[in-house]
Order: C-alpha cells, then sequence, then structure tokens
C-alpha cells in the first residue's frame, strides 16, 4: 500500500512538472523579432562557415559544400542589420569556430585509414545559436540599433 501511494504521488508531480514545457511550432518565415532572428542566424552561419573551412595544409581542397551554400542561400535577408552588428555577428561567429575543440576519433569509425582531428562545428554551433548568452548580445545589439533609430527620427523631425 505505502510503495502504490510513493508511486502514485511521483507519477502526479512528474506528469505536473512537464506539463508546463512547451515547445514553439515551426513556421517559415515567422519570428517574435526579425532583427534578433537575423542577428542570431548570422552568428550561427559564420559559424559554420568558419568551421569548416578548408585547411589546405592538410590536403583536402574540398569546399564545394561551403561554395554551395553561398550560392544557394541568401544567409541573411533582412536589412534592417546596419555594418556593425553584421561585423559584430561576424567576429562572434568566427570565435566560436576556432574555439571548438578537435577530437581524434580511430580512422575505423569513418572507413579510412588514417585518423585525423574532427570538430563537432554543427552540435557547437546550435548550441551557441539556441544559448542564453547569443540571446543577450543579440538583445543588447537590437537595444543599440533602436537608439540609432530613434536618433535619426529625432533629427528628420528638425
Amino acid at each position: 500500500m505505502r510503495t502504490e501511494i510513493v508511486i502514485t504521488v511521483f507519477l502526479s508531480v512528474f506528469l505536473i512538472s512537464c506539463s508546463g514545457v512547451k515547445k514553439r511550432s515551426f513556421k517559415y518565415n515567422q519570428s517574435s523579432n526579425p532583427w534578433i532572428s537575423t542577428y542570431k542566424l548570422h552568428v550561427f552561419c559564420t559559424c559554420l562557415l568558419e568551421g569548416y573551412k578548408i585547411d589546405s595544409t592538410k590536403g583536402y581542397q574540398s569546399d564545394t559544400l561551403i561554395r554551395y551554400i553561398k550560392r544557394r542561400d541568401p544567409i541573411v535577408v533582412y536589412d534592417e542589420l546596419n555594418f556593425l552588428a553584421l561585423e559584430s555577428a561576424d567576429k562572434l561567429g568566427i570565435k566560436i569556430a576556432s574555439g571548438i575543440p578537435k577530437v581524434a576519433l580511430p580512422a575505423e569509425i569513418y572507413g579510412e585509414e588514417e585518423s585525423f582531428e574532427r570538430k563537432f562545428v554543427m552540435m557547437n554551433c546550435l548550441n551557441y545559436y539556441d544559448s542564453k548568452e547569443l540571446d543577450s548580445i543579440a538583445k543588447s545589439w537590437y537595444k543599440a540599433y533602436l537608439k540609432g533609430v530613434r536618433k535619426d527620427k529625432q533629427n528628420d523631425s528638425y
């Protein structure tokens, strides 16, 4: 009897605590704040492009994936980001990509003759995109953008 009560209480607490977790539904081209989303997207794309950059000293020149992405994907289409914000996003993406540690994995895993170091680029860039740190940075840049817009409107009214 006592174990049944404990199990019932545990399940009740578990179900109640999980009921508050809700995911947003995905919709194309919709965002609560397109400026912040675009800033974060630019950081993410720069991180990917920098992380997958080909190291010519290692002997692999196959950068067709990067060229394909640059040709096919406009990456940033929201034109409200100013030059300073884009430059900041680029620097941040490069910083994150350059900080991704390399992991030596056995060659047998990938069916290759010799092992070499690999980086978990996609995972790290995506984790940073979803981080509170990037949210905070993007929000501070957005506030600076709004101040600039307000100043421009005040100057136009004179």
